[in-house]
């Protein structure tokens, strides 16, 4: 790690794992009304699970940046805005202990709810969410993998998705029209009256 003025290079113990001295996760500020669970309608308590929003949402990344850069590291966001990446140099151990400290900072306010495997019904939804996107790339004329079976899909959770034979300006381009964050798909489906 690169310390800034603020963050000296000595470490200490918090929490089973060791990270810079003197720093914590800074508070979470909760949005008010981030209107989630009004445009995610049926499809809310599958994505929140408990969380004010959606694991990776733009509050949560922004969240996990700022924390990240509290505690002296410089971050990248990868095009889509969710991969976070230490920038070089930095060293990547204490990086991810950082980052680990400000994920779970977010789970503990209450912004996000902690991963967990997926149920049925949220594969099932996915599943149908994943099918709007794929057909979105057909209509559109992109190239993409045909869908396994829903059945497959939810029973063993069939690694597909309809991106996964796109990439560089195709991806780029595609992802402009065709959207495949849950929380517009599910938004979109709930728009039109779509239940899980």
């Amino acid at each position: 790690m690169q310390p800034t003025d603020t963050t000296t290079a000595a470490t200490v113990q918090t929490a089973s794992m060791t990270v810079v001295s003197g720093w914590a996760p800074p508070a979470v500020s909760i949005p008010k009304n981030p209107e989630y669970r009004e445009k995610l309608g049926p499809y809310a308590d599958l994505l929140l699970r408990g969380g004010v929003t959606p694991y990776g949402s733009e509050e949560h990344v922004l969240y996990i940046v700022s924390c990240i850069e509290s505690a002296g590291f410089s971050v990248t966001l990868d095009p889509s805005g969710h991969a976070i990446e230490a920038a070089p140099g930095a060293q990547v151990d204490q990086f991810r202990q950082v980052q680990a400290a400000c994920e779970q900072a977010a789970i503990d306010s209450g912004l996000v709810a902690a991963p967990t495997s997926a149920s049925k019904e949220f594969l099932a939804a996915q599943y149908q969410a994943m099918l709007i996107t794929y057909q979105c790339l057909i209509d559109r004329g992109y190239p993409t993998s045909e869908p396994p079976s829903e059945q497959a899909y939810v029973d063993r959770a069939v690694s597909w998705h309809p991106y996964e034979v796109l990439s560089g300006p195709d991806y780029e381009a595609a992802e402009q029209v065709c959207p495949w964050d849950l929380t517009t798909l599910f938004e979109q489906m709930a728009a039109v009256g779509q239940t899980p």
